[in-house]
């Protein structure tokens, strides 16, 4: 059985509160691997050492930290296989989604590594005889990085890599339904000889781990993806304390079909942002609003194409919906569709 420990301060730890959780495959409910969390001790430690590490990664030459960047996009297209079958064992991830983000993962960090030599400032006009005025920009210290578990890789690199690439140090706080992500970040980074306490991962529950490093002061910025509600709470509690914060919340988003659209490339797009990744995405296709004289034969198209899709085992290459990525979402969509239908709506297809 698999067991992913920490990555505090550059070292594998073990968890000092004995809770090592088991972490589940949302397609079968099988035990994919056990995943030491975190307590007080080891969130300190993480605090500690990017804390500790800041002065010396953000001082080094912009060539240094594009290096480490570069590497880590490198490793882990040298480990593809292993990231492809942690997102599908763990996330729940299709075959082809995991395989995307793996790549999209990659690019991610070779853009920020670009990043890296375009932290620039300016000279601004003189106010008074023999005055020179600077504007530059400077790294903030310590980020704190909560992920999402839907593309759990790739926001992780778009939350971390841009942040390190100026010079910030980063505490990450991977989804708790995906926490060997966290691991495989780290083991690319390490790899990359990033230093110690650079990048720190430390995996548990939000309550623990999430509310202290949005109180924690040495945090300087925080930056999360997931619920409007916990999102809320986030901003509340960073507000008191005057730190920035960067938020990426759940959408609805609207997908409007005028009368002169075609009807089946319009369910080929819809579809598609419909049952991507299940539909987890704050950027699915949430509504689709159709002009009536297109109506009827947009639902006709919709219903064949649902009708081809493959529902299945996500190692399958040809899946296109796997599974939710808990049983309670299950509950959850079951219950607004019979809310839709007591409400008038009809079932098509699927139910």
């Amino acid at each position: 059985m698999k067991e992913y420990k920490l990555y505090i301060n550059g070292e594998w730890v073990e968890t000092k509160t004995g809770q090592i959780v088991d972490d589940l495959n949302p397609a079968d409910g099988s035990l994919f691997a056990r995943v030491h969390t975190a307590g007080e001790k080891e969130i300190e430690a993480a605090l500690a050492g990017a804390a500790g590490a800041f002065m010396g990664w953000s001082s080094l030459p912009a060539s240094r930290r594009e290096r480490v960047l570069l590497q880590a996009a490198d490793n882990l297209e040298a480990i593809q296989e292993e990231a492809i079958e942690i997102l599908i064992e763990e996330a729940g991830s299709t075959f082809m989604k995991a395989k995307g983000e793996v790549s999209q993962s990659a690019n991610t960090l070779r853009i920020a590594a670009g990043e890296c030599r375009r932290v620039e400032g300016e000279v601004l006009q003189p106010t008074s005889t023999g005055q020179l005025s600077l504007s530059i920009r400077v790294p903030l210290g310590v980020v704190a990085a909560i992920a999402p578990f839907n593309f759990p890789i790739n926001i992780t690199m778009k939350k971390i890599a841009y942040a390190m690439a100026i010079g910030n140090t980063i505490v990450l706080k991977p989804a708790s339904y995906t926490p060997a992500t966290g691991y495989l970040v780290a083991k690319i980074f390490e790899m990359a000889g990033l230093p110690a306490g650079v990048l720190n991962v430390i995996p548990g529950p939000g309550k623990v781990v999430g509310d202290r490093l949005v109180e924690d002061p040495r945090v300087k910025c925080i930056t999360f993806t997931g619920s409007s509600s916990v999102g809320r709470s986030i901003a509340a509690k960073a507000a008191k304390n005057l730190k920035k914060y960067a938020m990426e919340l759940g959408g609805k988003n609207p997908l409007i079909v005028l009368k002169d659209f075609d009807a089946s490339k319009a369910a080929e797009i819809a579809g598609y942002g419909a049952f991507y990744n299940q539909g987890q995405t704050c950027i699915a296709t949430a509504r689709i609003i159709v002009e009536d004289p297109l109506y009827d034969a947009v639902c006709e198209q919709m219903i064949k194409r649902a009708k081809g899709i493959k529902v299945g085992d996500p190692h399958e290459k040809d899946t296109v919906v796997g599974p939710l990525i808990h049983p309670s979402q299950c509950d959850f969509i079951d219950g607004q569709i019979k809310d839709a239908v007591s409400k008038g709506a009809k079932v098509l297809y699927g139910g």
